[in-house]
């Protein structure tokens, strides 16, 4: 009678209320939820090319390149890994290089060797036949001849002064 509120309908307001409460923090929850969702994803992502990129580093892929648009701590972690990428595939292209250049230096090397071998071999044989030529005209034989096997080099020229004298004795 008279008062105005019934307990019932008391009941009903805080149960509505209460429904409207859980309903807001369920919603709050679930924004939260994709929010944090999102970020991980945003933060991991460029965390995740960076590491990938330096996994392909270490298998020896020098020209490997991070494409991370962020200002943040990890782009620059990703501008500098870009930087030390290019160090590394300009430090390999100059050591294949110097490579190549000691390979050849060294074949050249051995092109040199075998030809002052020969060359040796050369000058110790044609000396030893001089000397045998030499030594039969000093003791008389003056139809020895040594043999010119070219005219345009000092030992020919050695070898047909010798022929001349003899042949002018």
């Amino acid at each position: 009678i008279g008062a105005g509120l019934y307990i019932d309908d008391v009941d009903e307001k805080i149960a509505d209320i209460t429904s409207r409460v859980f309903l807001i923090f369920g919603i709050l929850a679930f924004i939260s939820s994709v929010i944090v969702i999102i970020s991980s994803v945003k933060i991991t992502k460029p965390i995740k090319a960076l590491a990938n990129a330096a996994e392909m580093l270490a298998s020896g892929q020098s020209n490997v390149e991070v494409k991370i648009s962020s200002n943040d701590e990890v782009g620059k972690l990703a501008i500098n890994f870009n930087k030390m990428s290019k160090n590394i595939a300009a430090s390999i292209q100059q050591i294949n290089q110097k490579t190549k250049e000691a390979e050849e230096a060294a074949n050249s090397a051995r092109i040199s060797q075998k030809e002052s071998e020969e060359k040796s071999e050369y000058l110790s044989n044609s000396a030893a036949k001089m000397l045998s030529a030499m030594e039969k005209a000093a003791k008389g034989d003056l139809t020895t001849s040594l043999t010119v096997q070219n005219i345009n080099d000092d030992i020919g020229k050695l070898f047909d002064g010798f022929n001349s004298v003899i042949n002018n004795i």
